[in-house]
């Protein structure tokens, strides 16, 4: 299955993990349509590892790199699991969001805050 449309259809907690659930528009369009629930350990939503933005990304990359080599007669099954590697190998090709803050940073944030807690403007 080549260029699918796959949507996000949102998130459920199971079981302690985080499931997403897409769905995968079949072409042709005769075949209607499946959905997927690809599920992440809650373990690898922590700090120096996935944030629960980067879930329905990592999730929705591990799909179509899946539906990619799926063939006709071996046909992915609807629930899939993200290993240790595939967030591994997510974090290593710099998809991962996380910024640290300078000192300065904190500091202007800081400021911002309390600014706007009495209503000053920054």
């Amino acid at each position: 299955m080549n260029d699918e449309p796959v949507r996000y259809l949102g998130v459920e907690i199971v079981g302690g993990a985080r499931e997403y659930r897409f769905r995968v528009n079949c072409k042709p369009a005769s075949h209607g349509e499946r959905i997927f629930f690809m599920r992440i350990a809650a373990a690898s939503f922590s700090p120096g590892k996935l944030t629960f933005q980067d879930g329905p990304e990592i999730a929705s990359r591990k799909l179509r790199a899946m539906l990619q080599t799926e063939q006709d007669n071996h046909p992915l099954a609807p629930h899939q699991e993200l290993s240790e590697s595939d967030i591994a190998d997510y974090a290593v090709s710099g998809k991962l969001r996380h910024k640290a803050w300078t000192e300065e940073q904190k500091v202007a944030a800081r400021i911002r805050a309390g600014q706007s807690r009495r209503g000053q403007e920054p």
